[in-house]
């Protein structure tokens, strides 16, 4: 069978992917299951991309003002710990691409991470702050450390927030034309696709 899309996403669930497919064919399409490796399926089971674990890999987009209290439920509806962690200690600033290096590498804030322009990265909320009352920066500093502003944060170009899962393999559901078949040929059909990934096993 030719010209096959994806129904749903793939599951690790046999009775998931047939729930699906009944859904296709109650609806007059053409429906089959495959099994094979996730990342190879037109529509994968996704995760959190690991890379994501990393806040380096992440963007400050923008920033709104708020109480305690939303910055609390901000956190809380986070999807992920580093997103959790982001919005509870991370800031944005500006610098040169050279002290955001060492910044990344290092952990040093340098002057050049405190500049008011350049390129913008994320930091600590309290290294930046450190650094500033360090060099007699207060007022800045006390800005930083008590701002109500809430960040709000994305992944960097180039960096996807889903990936699809690896070393799995996974139930997909895909369908082709509707209304060419009588819903007894469709179930047929159907019932051929799981009798072959069954004897495959």
């Amino acid at each position: 069978m030719e010209n096959l899309k994806a129904w749903s996403q793939a599951t690790t669930t046999l009775l998931d992917a047939l729930i699906s497919a009944k859904s296709a064919i109650d609806f007059g399409y053409l429906s089959i299951i495959v099994y094979k490796q996730n990342e190879l399926q037109e529509s994968p089971a996704v995760e959190h991309n690991p890379l994501l674990k990393d806040p380096f890999n992440w963007k400050q987009i923008c920033a709104y003002y708020g109480t305690p209290e939303d910055k609390t439920k901000a956190i809380d509806k986070a999807n992920t710990d580093t997103e959790k962690e982001l919005l509870s200690n991370w800031c944005q600033v500006f610098g040169t691409q050279q002290a955001i290096n060492t910044y990344q590498q290092t952990g040093e804030v340098t002057k050049d991470l405190n500049l008011g322009g350049g390129i913008a990265t994320i930091v600590k909320r309290a290294d930046i702050v450190k650094y500033m009352k360090a060099n007699g920066e207060e007022e800045r500093a006390h800005y930083w450390e008590f701002s109500n502003f809430i960040p709000m944060f994305s992944p960097i170009e180039g960096v996807k927030y889903w990936s699809p899962i690896k070393n799995i393999n996974t139930y997909a559901v895909l369908v082709g034309s509707q209304g060419e078949h009588t819903k007894e040929q469709l179930n047929n059909i159907l019932d051929e696709s799981i009798i072959n990934i069954l004897k495959a096993d």
